[in-house]
């Protein structure tokens, strides 16, 4: 397995990086870049560029084009391209459905090229995105018919040459460069520069226009065996792990496989199957180095948990929201630069290194460094958004989960933070219509497992939102909204498709702090199967629910406390602390871990993803409060209470019923073995005193409820 350096190494993986450079002065790289969702086609069929869009163009590409890149790869989403609705018959009046995809793509995607080639970018690489085919979804009608008539554009304008040829003809130890005889033929292909191999894998399978093939209509995002594509796949890539001349391969394919990345208006489309596919087993097969996806709009790194294979997701639109990706290739090692677009105090505009990955297989096997927040690799099933309101900046809340700062919420209206359960807290008022509102998009969806939880203290029978997930213009499904009704915890999935906490007597309304939280196990799931907690307590859901779970992503923001239409969904009014998002299902020890840490040592849910990635990995240590916690296989005790081992002294924590989990040794146990206090007394403790309330400005712009795109 890879090796990943942690984050207080930053130091030396810049200075690791410098000293690449410095080695390149003996080994000229190859340089190419990548920049998926350009989302800029459209614009070319209008009679000239609007002034401000030429503008930003200019800049991205020109600043591209000054690196003189080998090659460009560009991974789908060139606009957004829904030309087979009746607005676009505008391009040939008097054509069919066929006619007019075809003078649309002439107009669009030739203009796009040119335009290109006239900036110094002619050697571009082009992948299947869901928007060369009209946009995801595909119901049966006008634009299922016309996904054979974006393929066969697209392979004329990317393709194909003027007379009609392969630009992708060639083989490696006899396997074609394209799966040639496949419905794919034309839309897949590979190229080799230098010693580097470079896939592009069209991600879009149809059988047949008029043929369902699942929720999305008559399109799978899928790569497998029923047509040949999986088969060309594989053999190439077995091919190139023979050929001395090949030394590292990178996968590009229009969506992500690993669950979760970050995102921002985005309908956050994966691979069917996600890392469980057909697709991703032949990539860990051949070992491959890098998979490249857009779609997400948003920079996130994430490890594969089986293999050194590493997710790349980037792009972000021509209009420099994100920038682009710099690749730099040596004999056996990979250099990654995220560029992002920075405005000069004198209004000019540059694109500058925001973060840097290394890929180093010098040594045999692969090692990884990073620089800065975008390309740090994250934990596939760690914690991804934490809001604990104790270090905030005024009127941002402060997330210091995985995701980092690009999921910073902004406090709309939140005009209190006091004395919470663990530190500060922030308070919340419907009639503020209070909330946290992040650019991020919901970090977690699909049928993707989950955990959401937090403290609340609520005074009174108001119901309210505490998690209002999915589409809000989408509400006959695809929700995952947790909230509370009067003193009952409740999960919506879409209307009338609700479930609540079968807790009985059990209330959260009673102005005492309470933690709750709602678990889901991810693919295939029920109602049936969410498991809701309160104070570290199991509730199962009430009545039989077999409505199967498959949530919709947010496309304009991930709120919490709060919800845009007030007055059809109610926000909260009480206090939330520690906030959390995991992206994985926690197990009922690990619920009842963190009130019991919570009571007995104050851990928050940072802290206590410290030792939930202990458990996980099965080895390793770490530091908590000054405290050194290591992983233990045998660690003995109840699951889920912190206890002292009556025999060692040593501060445990059983996190599953085998007795697996972790523990301190006695020179750093935080707690007085006198303390006859029990860690699972439901009493909780009077509230911290805290110093006066902080000034928290009010924001003076709410901003507008979103809008369906």
């Amino acid at each position: 397995m890879s090796s990943f350096r942690p984050e207080s190494y930053a130091l030396a993986g810049v200075l690791a990086f410098m000293l690449c450079l410095s080695a390149a002065n003996a080994e000229e790289p190859l340089v190419f870049v990548s920049m998926p969702d350009t989302a800029m086609s459209d614009w070319f069929l209008e009679e000239d560029l609007p002034a401000d869009v030429s503008r930003s163009a200019d800049e991205i590409f020109g600043s591209v084009a000054a690196l003189a890149p080998t090659f460009v790869l560009m991974d789908g989403d060139l606009g957004a391209q829904h030309w087979w609705k009746p607005e676009f018959q505008a391009c040939a009046p008097e054509a069919d459905l066929q006619g007019v995809v075809a003078a649309c793509a002439d107009q669009a995607w030739g203009g796009l090229s040119a335009y290109l080639s006239a900036v110094g970018l002619e050697n571009l690489h082009v992948a299947m995105g869901d928007h060369e085919i009209g946009g995801n979804d595909w119901p049966l009608g006008p634009h299922s018919d016309a996904v054979p008539f974006f393929k066969a554009a697209f392979a004329k304008h990317f393709t194909r040459k003027p007379e009609g040829e392969s630009r992708y003809d060639g083989d490696i130890g006899g396997v074609p460069m394209r799966p040639v005889g496949t419905p794919y033929e034309h839309t897949s292909h590979a190229f080799q520069a230098g010693n580097l191999l470079v896939v592009s894998v069209d991600e879009y399978q149809q059988i047949d226009p008029a043929q369902v093939l699942g929720p999305r209509g008559s399109v799978l995002i899928s790569v497998n065996a029923a047509d040949g594509h999986l088969q060309w796949l594989d053999a190439l890539l077995g091919a190139a792990r023979q050929d001395p001349g090949i030394s590292h391969i990178i996968v590009q394919g229009h969506v992500p496989v690993i669950s979760p990345v970050r995102a921002f208006a985005s309908s956050m489309n994966f691979m069917d199957e996600y890392d469980d596919s057909a697709f991703w087993q032949v990539l860990r097969k051949h070992a491959v180095d890098l998979y490249f996806a857009g779609d997400v709009h948003e920079t996130t790194v994430t490890r594969d948990k089986a293999s050194n294979l590493l997710q790349v997701t980037h792009g972000a639109g021509f209009r420099g929201n994100m920038g682009f990706l710099v690749v730099r290739v040596y004999g056996d090692r990979i250099e990654l630069e995220q560029r992002s677009r920075h405005e000069d105090p004198g209004g000019g505009v540059s694109f500058v290194p925001e973060s840097t990955l290394l890929l180093d297989k010098s040594s045999g096997t692969p090692q990884h460094s990073f620089t800065g927040e975008a390309l740090k690799p994250i934990d596939p099933a760690g914690l991804q958004v934490h809001y604990s309101f104790d270090d905030d900046a005024a009127g941002l809340a402060k997330n210091s989960g995985g995701f980092g700062h690009r999921y910073d919420s902004r406090k709309v209206n939140v005009k209190r933070v006091a004395a919470g359960k663990l530190g500060a807290a922030a308070y919340f008022r419907h009639a503020d219509r209070s909330r946290l509102l992040s650019t991020g998009i919901t970090p977690v969806a699909g049928d993707r497992a989950r955990t959401v939880a937090m403290w609340i203290k609520k005074p009174s029978d108001r119901p309210g939102y505490l998690y209002p997930s999915g589409q809000f213009w989408k509400n006959d499904y695809g929700l995952f909204r947790f909230f509370v009704g009067s003193g009952q915890l409740g999960l919506e999935v879409g209307v009338g498709k609700r479930v609540m906490a079968a807790q009985g007597d059990v209330q959260v309304n009673d102005g005492m702090w309470h933690h709750v939280a709602v678990t889901f196990p991810g693919r295939g799931a029920t109602l049936d199967d969410v498991r809701f907690y309160i104070d570290g307590l199991a509730y199962l859901p009430q009545g039989e629910n077999p409505e199967t779970i498959f949530t919709e992503a947010e496309v304009n923001s991930m709120m919490v406390g709060g919800t845009p239409s007030p007055r059809m969904m109610p926000g909260w009014t009480g206090g939330i602390d520690d906030f959390a998002i995991w992206s994985s299902a926690h197990t009922a020890p690990m619920v009842a871990a963190m009130v019991s840490c919570a009571n007995q040592l104050g851990y928050d849910a940072g802290e206590m993803e410290s030792l939930f990635r202990l458990y996980r990995d099965g080895q390793g240590q770490a530091s908590v409060k000054g405290v050194t916690w290591e992983y233990d296989a045998a660690v003995g005790g109840e699951a889920g209470v912190c206890a002292q081992d009556g025999d060692s002294g040593r501060l445990t924590l059983a996190l599953d019923g085998e007795g697996r989990g972790v523990a301190v040794r006695v020179a750093d146990d935080p707690t007085d073995p006198t303390d006859p206090t029990d860690p699972t007394d439901p009493v909780v403790p009077t509230d911290p005193v805290v110093p006066a309330d902080p000034v928290v400005p009010t924001d003076p712009v709410v901003p507008a409820d979103p809008v369906s795109p």
